[in-house]
């Protein structure tokens, strides 16, 4: 079979259309720190309590300061609907900033950080959130200032935790925002704000200070968006069905439109619904009910939903998501394209990330396996997620970077640590990996040194008899591995005759291009050592989607033509530079990259071939 791959197909590729709109949001807390909260005149907020322990001393000073006006007086006063007194939730009231002596919330720097939280505020899960705080700061070059909205049980124990943008350096005021976020657990019933002046990592700075103000946490009506696929990828577009739950609209009978949008934002089919009831509730007398609709998708490619609520005559919210119908493709038993996975923080359950590995042409997933000998249960569910990989025939990569809690102590540093100074003397970490190798070799033959980032061991001196003594010690459990490290261009790598590695993972900053990986990837060529590089696609914001799109496809045939033995992409979950949104669901490169891997993987170049309209094509064959 001859695959022929022009660069048509970019037709998968979405834009950047139908953004949502501005929400209404009614108020349930609001904190301005003005004399109202503070009516026993001693400097703090009513109520709120200071958070002590490491890095977060005492003496470092916490209080309520006057400030001068900040808002330039030609800005207007928000508007509020004269119907239910809503606000809109980019906006929260500001009516303190107008006022001649205007009081806030100082953290004042001393060698330490200092951070303070709100009383517990009652909330429900029948509601979306949005929170808004002012931010002022001076002086900062280590620290950030943020805020955090943690949401609890009725017994206090975490469910969720969300954080604010973080300001730093000299910043003048202002506003962040966190959300709308809708509770995941139905037990979330209360809602806790903290305000946080801490360093990034390491060591923050000894002076500088933050400033808060118009702390406002607001409810919204709760609307859910979902396929009946987990990942919204489709095979079948008849078995394509979305679901619109929402909670918490004032109205007896809501309605929803759901709207279709092909890639390039063009409307395909439109359906308005009542949606059905399921109850009402004693929140104010609100509404809960949903509504299923099955979209009409006339090809296989990539789609938008959005649904729109209605209510009282106008639209009260609204939510977007995407989705796939994906082309049957043969799929190879081997191939040259990867992923680098978080340890915790990926969207999807293993099962369903294994699953969606399998279905988007990825042979290679690099994973953090240096897990806390204390958890055993971190141990079966690398074990576990390992087995369903290679069901998917992906071979799994396990990434020693960052050291269990027991081992961090013994090093000075508190931010990340390089792993070429965690490593350095093995009868300190041996002890705390050599478990994880026996438990884990006999699932895993392949190993990285360090995350993706972790550039350590590069110009590390003798480092050809370094990582031989790492690879020996890592051999005592009785299993031979494959090692690796990480090597930034344009470094040139180490000249070895027989080198203890098995792979480089090259990368370069900026990333590098498809003019870039024709003219490094054959000079990087070593004997006994494979060539693997790290693949990150171009960010969001700053290109077009058909311009990443077309920068992701050439570089992943350069990379096939050059000889790279595997691509990986770095944080495929990235809201910028990933292909799956931070949701599990599919971006606007996935069908790009899907296409490219199953077209070309475990293929054999026959060589380029010029269309008629002045393309370049490139030939290549499988199995005969």
């Amino acid at each position: 079979m001859y695959l022929v791959l022009a660069l048509t197909i970019l037709a998968t590729v979405p834009s950047d259309q139908a953004e949502e709109k501005p929400v209404r949001a009614r108020e349930v807390y609001r904190c301005d720190f003005e004399e109202n909260a503070d009516q026993d005149f001693d400097g703090w907020p009513d109520d709120w309590q200071r958070v002590q322990g490491a890095g977060l001393p005492a003496y470092v000073r916490i209080g309520i300061e006057h400030d001068a006006p900040i808002r330039p007086a030609h800005e207007k006063a928000d508007e509020r609907d004269p119907q239910d007194g809503a606000t809109s939730a980019k906006f929260a009231p500001r009516s303190s900033d107008n006022q001649p002596d205007n009081r806030v919330l100082k953290i004042t720097l001393d060698g330490s950080g200092g951070v303070i939280r709100s009383p517990v505020i009652e909330i429900s899960p029948q509601f979306s959130y949005v929170a808004t705080v002012r931010i002022r700061t001076s002086g900062l070059r280590e620290d950030v200032a943020w805020m955090t909205l943690s949401l609890v049980d009725a017994q206090g124990n975490l469910l969720e935790s969300f954080e604010s943008p973080q300001i730093t350096g000299d910043s003048p005021w202002q506003t962040v925002e966190i959300g709308p976020i809708t509770p995941a657990s139905d037990r979330t019933a209360k809602a806790v704000l903290t305000l946080q002046l801490r360093p990034r990592e390491g060591h923050g700075d000894l002076r500088g200070w933050a400033s808060f103000d118009d702390v406002w946490l607001a409810r919204l009506p709760r609307i859910a968006l979902y396929a009946t696929q987990r990942s919204h990828l489709f095979s079948l577009a008849d078995s394509t069905e979305i679901h619109c739950d929402v909670s918490g609209i004032a109205d007896l009978y809501p309605a929803v439109t759901f709207e279709l949008f092909d890639h390039v934002g063009n409307k395909i089919a439109e359906q308005r619904q009542v949606l059905d009831a399921e109850s009402t509730s004693n929140v104010g007398t609100t509404f809960a009910g949903n509504a299923v609709w099955r979209p009409p998708l006339p090809d296989y490619g990539f789609y938008y939903v959005r649904a729109a609520l209605h209510g009282q005559d106008r639209t009260v919210l609204d939510r977007r998501i995407s989705l796939a119908l994906l082309r049957p493709m043969p799929a190879p038993p081997r191939g040259e394209f990867g992923w680098t996975l978080a340890s915790d923080r990926e969207p999807l359950p293993p099962g369903a990330l294994a699953q969606l590995l399998g279905q988007t042409g990825v042979h290679w997933a690099k994973l953090p396996v240096w897990y806390d000998l204390s958890h055993p249960e971190r141990a079966e569910e690398i074990a576990a997620f390992a087995e369903q990989a290679s069901l998917q025939n992906v071979e799994l990569v396990g990434i020693l970077d960052e050291p269990p809690a027991e081992l961090r102590k013994l090093f000075r540093e508190q931010g990340k640590l390089p792993v070429a100074s965690v490593l350095a003397e093995p009868e300190l970490w041996q002890p705390a990996l050599g478990p994880v190798l026996t438990r884990l070799s006999l699932k895993i033959r392949w190993w990285q040194l360090g995350d993706d980032q972790d550039t350590s061991y590069v110009s590390y001196p003798h480092l050809d008899r370094k990582i031989a003594e790492i690879k020996r010690a890592l051999e005592q459990v009785g299993q031979e591995i494959h090692l690796g490290l990480n090597w930034r261009l344009p470094y040139a790598p180490p000249r070895v005759g027989s080198p203890p590695w098995s792979y480089l993972s090259f990368s370069g900053e900026p990333a590098l291009t498809a003019d870039d990986l024709q003219d490094y990837m054959p000079e990087l060529a070593r004997p006994g050592t494979r060539r693997w590089l790290q693949l990150r696609p171009l960010a969001r914001g700053a290109y077009s989607s058909d311009v990443r799109a077309r920068d992701l496809v050439l570089r992943m045939i350069t990379a096939k033509l050059s000889g790279v033995d595997v691509a990986f992409v770095p944080e495929p979950f990235d809201k910028d530079h990933g292909l799956v949104n931070p949701d599990g669901t599919p971006g606007e490169l996935l069908l790009p990259w899907r296409t490219t891997s199953r077209l070309i993987s475990g293929a054999e170049y026959l060589g380029p071939m010029q269309l008629p309209g002045g393309s370049t094509g490139h030939l290549f064959a499988r199995d005969g």
